[in-house]
């Protein structure tokens, strides 16, 4: 379901599997993806959930965010900041 909603680009699902899996279980599905599509997927989240979600990625997760390859979605030093 995460990477449906992420390859569809639909933020309203990535923050129902939020609210449905909570953030800690989230956190923990992000920190399988490869860093773009993490960064990607916590773009798209809005404030609230995004804060949450952060706060639970584990360390080698958020190692990761200044790593990814390909071109990086608008706002995602401001990502680092909040984190």
């Amino acid at each position: 379901a995460l990477l449906a909603a992420l390859g569809q680009r639909r933020p309203h699902l990535l923050n129902h599997l939020v609210d449905q899996a909570g953030p800690q279980a989230f956190a923990q599905a992000l920190a399988t993806l490869e860093a773009r599509q993490m960064v990607e997927a916590l773009c798209l989240l809005a404030d609230a959930p995004r804060a949450s979600v952060c706060a639970h990625l584990p360390p080698s997760a958020r190692r990761r965010w200044p790593t990814a390859q390909a071109r990086r979605p608008r706002g995602w030093r401001a990502l680092l900041r909040r984190a």
